[in-house]
């Protein structure tokens, strides 16, 4: 008789099923941290330090700033996936 796998592994395989999907989608493999600190900096701004941003800048803060956004969503869906494994 086969043992059950462990919580553990059947996490492991859960997230390789999200890998394989998100791979499948041409989405790059996940990360878990975001590594590009220069977000914060644009988050931190006040309203009038961004009405003072050339365009260019404006441009780079919303790339870092959607980038920022995508990692975010895509953590929170994995956590949600793992949540319902967990209920099952």
């Amino acid at each position: 008789m086969e043992a059950k796998n462990t919580a553990s592994e059947q996490l492991t395989r859960i997230d390789g099923v999200l890998d394989e999907y998100e791979q499948s989608l041409g989405i790059p493999p996940f990360a878990d941290e975001f590594h590009d600190d220069s977000a914060k900096k644009y988050m931190l701004l006040s309203r009038d330090q961004i009405e003072k941003l050339t365009p260019s800048e404006c441009a780079e803060a919303a790339l870092l700033l959607g980038a920022l956004s995508f990692h975010m969503q895509r953590a929170y869906n994995r956590e949600v996936a793992r949540a319902n494994w967990a209920k099952q």
